[in-house]
Order: C-alpha cells, then structure tokens, then sequence
C-alpha cells in the first residue's frame, strides 16, 4: 500500500548534468563570475523522465552547466589563463 501525505519541494537538475567519476557523483557550477568549479553531489530519486532529485551539494538559484564536456573543456581553459 502506498500514501501520499502531501507535496514535498524538490531541488531537481537534467540527469545529463550530472558527471560520475568513479564512486563520486558530480555537476559543474557557474559562480556569478562565470568561474567554473566541480561540485560533489548527493543523489536522490529519478525525478520525471529526464531530471533527478538533488539531496545536496548544490543550492537553489545556483547555475550548473548542462553540458559537462563543454563545462570541462572551459574549466581547463580557465586553468590555462591563470598567470
């Protein structure tokens, strides 16, 4: 038997954002200065049929890079500017 009890707010990003190196799950984030950094990610549920449930590691409003190659490819550009 299953019960709803009520609505629950989740935080949900594209399953195609999320990067899995070895045991550790992961997104790149965009700061507000377009500064690319990898964030560790906890992981919930499946959420609709692309999207899943976020538990932690990013919070809402933040800005997280859908393609996870081009965001790598920038965060090595980024790396390679520094003096």
């Amino acid at each position: 038997m299953h019960f709803t009890a009520g609505k629950a707010s989740k935080l949900v990003i594209p399953a195609s954002a999320v990067v899995h190196r070895s045991e550790v799950a992961g997104a790149y984030v965009v700061d507000t200065q377009g500064v690319i950094r990898f964030r560790q990610l906890r992981l919930g549920e499946p959420a609709g049929d692309d999207g899943i449930e976020l538990l932690a590691g990013i919070a809402p409003g933040e800005k997280v890079a859908l393609d996870p190659v081009a965001a790598l490819a920038a965060l090595k550009r980024q790396g390679a500017a520094k003096p």
